[in-house]
């Protein structure tokens, strides 16, 4: 049923050849789309990760800046406490001195408020 030139032949050879290729095409296909699909939620699963390490990242951070800023308000505290003893000592003192400055100047001051009215 072949003829002397082997056509038929040839052209069964050629169609299982093509059928060879097309099926090892069908499960490239198959293949290519199982690895974009992996690819796909491997990508989505990443996102997902970074995104939570984002957050947690951001919490810590802002938890960190909090506890900054009570210290520097703790350390405020005691140094507006310290400044504040200063000032009263330092205006207990200035009240002493004007207490006896006033003491002093009690006579003199009389004299010049009611110096026209005193008898001599």
């Amino acid at each position: 049923m072949t003829d002397a030139t082997g056509a038929p032949g040839e052209t069964n050879a050629s169609i299982e050849a093509l059928k060879r290729l097309k099926a090892a095409e069908s499960e490239t296909e198959a293949k290519l789309r199982q690895v974009r699909e992996e690819g796909s939620e491997h990508l989505k699963q990443l996102t997902l990760s970074a995104e939570e390490s984002v957050r947690a990242a951001k919490a810590s951070a802002e938890r960190e800046a909090e506890a900054t800023i009570e210290r520097a308000r703790s350390g405020l505290t005691v140094d507006v406490a310290a400044l504040l003893k200063v000032g009263e000592a330092d205006a207990a003192k200035v009240g002493v001195r004007s207490k006896a400055a006033l003491a002093s100047l009690e006579s003199k001051l009389l004299d010049a408020v009611l110096g026209e009215f005193r008898s001599d």
